[in-house]
């Protein structure tokens, strides 16, 4: 890393970046060619060894930085499920691989709507906000490697459970209505048989009577 960072052309020059993936054959890939969120993945660390390094780099004489703190707020923007899912692991992956973790120690702090970096966080380490008022932890599941829809439901308090609203509100307006499997109307009855949830779709059909064997 440092021979790169010192053979780095001056800010005058543009530079074009390549990143060659050491697992597949083929020319290397131009940054600028990568979707937003690989970007995003990219971008979202540098800052964090740039400001590492510069702390590390004062002299012990003057004042030696050696507790840092990160504070990452809304980490998973722009990231696909899947970098959501590797987030945690890359990030501690790039204090220990760039030795940053050699000469200090980090606090980390995420603010975060992912259910995915919640599953690689033991519950002690987590502070539960709903409307702003702590809730106590005991109350909860331990999200460390548990189930995604379990920790949705539960860690970011989706009362209304977790499909979208429009199919919420489109199954609860069928149910709601006083009428037989036959005198539901032929929109209202694909969209029954379109409902992915398997159980769901018996429970609505079972609540017209149309249960099956």
């Amino acid at each position: 890393l440092y021979n790169i960072m010192y053979t780095l052309p001056p800010s005058f020059f543009i530079p074009t970046l390549t990143i060659k993936n050491p697992d597949k054959e083929g020319k290397p890939i131009e940054i600028s060619k990568f979707s937003s969120g690989e970007r995003q993945l990219l971008f979202a660390f540098s800052p964090y060894v740039y400001h590492i390094r510069n702390l590390l780099s004062v002299p012990k004489k003057r004042v030696a930085y050696r507790h840092i703190n990160l504070i990452l707020d809304e980490a998973e923007i722009c990231f696909h499920p899947e970098y959501q899912r590797l987030f945690l692991s890359k990030l501690l992956y790039m204090i220990k691989s760039l030795w940053l973790n050699r000469h200090c120690a980090f606090n980390i702090i995420i603010a975060t709507h992912s259910p995915f970096i919640l599953s690689d966080m033991p519950r002690e380490n987590i502070l539960y906000l709903d409307k702003g008022k702590a809730q106590d932890r005991e109350d909860f599941i331990r999200p460390l490697a548990a189930n995604i829809s379990d920790i949705l439901y539960q860690s970011f308090f989706l009362r209304n459970g977790f499909i979208g609203e429009w199919a919420r509100t489109k199954i609860n307006e069928i149910l709601k209505k006083k009428v037989s499997w036959w005198q539901l109307s032929e929109e209202e009855l694909d969209f029954i048989e379109n409902i992915g949830d398997e159980y769901l779709k018996k429970q609505v059909k079972r609540h017209f009577g149309r249960a099956e064997q």
